[in-house]
């Protein structure tokens, strides 16, 4: 196990490289990817992390091989349709809070023109005169 923070740093790095060495479009070779396949597992072992047993078939969706439980279906399905939702429901919540703000203001001028004197419907009533206007 390593100590210092910059040391693990470096091989959290270098574990990231060594993995993009195993992508399709590195265009490495067999032997390239075989040496990063036996460097991760010597970085995984210094991280005490679990190391990958590269002889186990891939089976599932993508990434549960990484995992004991493995991944769901399909998680950025899931994550999609979370993040639609909130965002439904968030605008759900601040079109209820417009539309009690405006039925709050149609309930005061309602009240006004109630108490109006006049029976006039006009902007430009005066509550000082005392004929309503027709």
């Amino acid at each position: 196990m390593t100590d210092s923070k910059a040391e693990k740093d470096s091989l959290w790095k270098e574990l990231k490289t060594s993995w993009s060495v195993l992508k399709r479009e590195s265009g490495a070779d067999e032997v390239a990817k075989g040496k990063a396949k036996e460097r991760i597992n010597e970085i995984q072992e210094k991280l005490k992390l679990d190391k990958t047993d590269w002889n186990t078939p891939r089976s599932g969706p993508p990434g549960s091989h990484l995992t004991k439980a493995g991944a769901s279906s399909n998680p950025s399905d899931k994550l999609l349709i979370e993040k639609v939702l909130g965002t439904v429901l968030d605008a759900k919540r601040i079109l209820a809070e417009e539309f009690i703000t405006l039925n709050q203001r149609l309930t005061t001028l309602e009240k006004m023109m109630e108490s109006c004197g006049c029976k006039c419907a006009s902007t430009d009533c005066c509550p000082t005169t005392e004929t309503p206007h027709d």
